[in-house]
This record gives C-alpha cells, structure tokens and sequence, in this order.
C-alpha cells in the first residue's frame, strides 16, 4: 500500500482545505486503492479525502484505514447501507472545503484534475460546477471520449457551456466523478435526493445548472470504468418497482421565478420532453407498457406519440421475444 504515497505528499492541513474529495464505498474492494492512488498523485495538493463507507461487507474500508495511517488528509466515516446519495451527503456535510469534488471508488482522475477544475472554478467564479471531460472504458477495454469534439462548438477548449441542455441531450458531460461543486451552490439548491435510487446525480445536476453557469473542459481528465455501473443501469429497467422519471412533476418541481432565466427554463423544459420520451421507450422496450402508460399519463403526453418520435416502434428488435409480449404490445398500441 506504501507506494500509493510515492505519488503524492498530501498531509494534514493546519488550515482549511480548499477542496473536499467525497468517496461513496460500498464493496469496491478491488477499485478503493485505484481510485486513491489516482487521487494522492493529483498536482493540486490542498484538500482532504472523506471516505464514507456505506455498510460494506467486504475489506474495502481495510483498504482505506491502511492509507490513512500513512496519509492524514484521508478520513474513513463509516454507516449504515442508505445507498450512494446518503453516502455523497454524508461526506458533503461533513466536507470543511470551498469546492467539493465527487469520486466514485472504481473511477479515477487524471493527475491534473483538481489543478485544471480548480484554475477554472477561480476563473469562473459565478459558475456553480465545472465538468471535465472523461475517457469511458468499457469491459473489453475499447475507450471512448464521453463528449466528441465534434459536438462540441468549433475550436471549444473550455469556458462557459451557453446551452447545456442542448449539449446534455447529444452527450452525458456532466458526470459524477469528473466534476468540482462549490459548496456554496450545493447550500442553495440542496444535496442529492435520498429517495431517488436512479438518476439523483442528474436531479442534482439539473438544479445546479438551472441555477447557475456551467464551465466545461474539452480536455479528458478522468476516466470512468463502464463494466460495473453498466450492469447496475441495465438491471433497473427489471425491477418489481420501477424507478420513477427523475424529471417528473412530482420529483423536480420547477424553480421559482427569479431562479433561472425564461430562456434556461424554456431549454430544460425541451430537455425534459426529450428525456421523458427516452423514458418511456426504455420502459416500453423492457416490457414494462403499463408503468411507460401510466408514467405518460401522470405527464399528460401520449405514449405512442412518445415511442414513434424516438423511432423505437420502427426497430425489429423491438418486436423481437416471446409472441404474448408482441401480442401485448399491439393490443396496447390499439387502445392508444
């Protein structure tokens, strides 16, 4: 374990530090020690590292307790399984730091992530987040750019994002573990839905970038490992309870007036619609037509409607199964 200290010389900060790295754990005993090896080598050295280990039960809290003997700037809180988005808020509460920066324990950074977001934050300093880009890895081990360059507007290298949900809907560029959060912005808008189990860091994302300007990064400096959180996502289409749409009337009412500006309002609101049609269509394609018709029901849009603007009712894969599903489907689709 001693030589994830070589890479950096982090201690304990007599001062306060400038930013608060929160590590969410839960049985990632094969990733803990790569994520903190990547965090201890980052060139920007003020901060402190909050493990929350969220009822584990396996040794990755081990891991961490062995760093920290030899590294003061790591903490191990520990508690009871409530799911990532406690684990997140804890470490948030219990973060001393200006900027606050997520890492999730099987990612990691590039060693100028802090240094690059850090110079950024400084220089917009009414932005509530910067977002890097990142690098996905998937199980065979191909790695992509997250955001392509040619998404992006010609000769982008970074700044302020003008439309951020236009470039939400054509790419995911905010993500988790490759962004820095002022703390203050957090205080306003609030920390991650608890009662959310799917898409609460993107409920978070909205509110801040609704509320405030966005500063984005071209520049790859953290990479995200697809194997894990890719199976996670692919499982909660099955579940006997299906996630609700993060989005809905229910889980994000809109901001007061004042909050955002008519134009941001005006552009979520076109994010939503988008995002509530892809909604629905993953729902339909896992079989699930009566939470897809119920969920369009409760937000007054049609379903068919929905499906055929995504073109999924023009893919044979769609269709493909058993013949009592496809049945199914097309007594629906008359009753619509």
């Amino acid at each position: 374990m001693s030589q994830l200290l070589h890479a950096g010389s982090v201690e304990a900060h007599e001062t306060v530090p400038v930013i608060s790295v929160v590590i969410p754990l839960y049985n990632k005993e094969k990733y803990i020690a790569r994520a903190l090896g990547s965090v201890l080598a980052q060139t920007f050295t003020d901060y402190e590292v909050i493990v929350v280990d969220d009822g584990s039960t396996d040794m990755g809290a081990e891991t961490v307790r062995s760093v920290a003997r030899e590294c003061r700037a790591i903490s191990l809180v520990s508690q009871e399984n409530a799911g990532p988005s406690s684990a997140r808020n804890r470490g948030i509460r219990e973060a001393k730091g200006e900027f606050i920066a997520l890492l999730d324990a099987d990612d990691k950074w590039h060693p100028d992530f802090l240094a690059e977001t850090f110079r950024l934050a400084r220089a917009y300093p009414d932005a509530g987040m910067v977002a890097a880009n990142y690098t996905v890895v998937s199980p065979s081990g191909s790695r992509d750019m997250a955001v392509d360059k040619n998404i992006l507007p010609r000769v982008f290298l970074e700044g302020i994002v003008d439309e951020p949900f236009e470039l939400w809907k054509k790419a995911s560029f905010l993500f988790t573990s490759s962004l820095l959060l002022r703390k203050s912005a957090l205080d306003r808008v609030g920390l991650f839905c608890e009662n959310i189990r799917t898409g609460e860091d993107l409920h978070l994302w909205v509110r801040l970038a609704l509320r405030y300007p966005v500063v984005f990064v071209s520049r790859s400096l953290a990479t995200y490992y697809s194997e894990l959180q890719g199976s996670i996502t692919r499982g909660w289409f099955y579940e006997k309870e299906p996630c609700p749409f993060v989005f809905s009337r229910e889980l994000f009412p809109l901001p007061e007036p004042g909050e955002t500006t008519p134009y941001l309002l005006e552009s979520f609101l076109d994010f939503r619609a988008h995002a509530l049609r892809r909604y629905l269509s993953y729902w339909a394609a896992a079989g699930r037509w009566g939470h897809a018709r119920a969920v369009a029901r409760c937000e007054r849009v049609g379903l068919v409607s929905s499906l055929l603007e995504t073109g999924i009712l023009l893919d044979p894969f769609f269709y493909k199964g058993n013949l009592k599903r496809l049945l199914l489907n097309l007594r629906i689709l008359r009753r619509e």
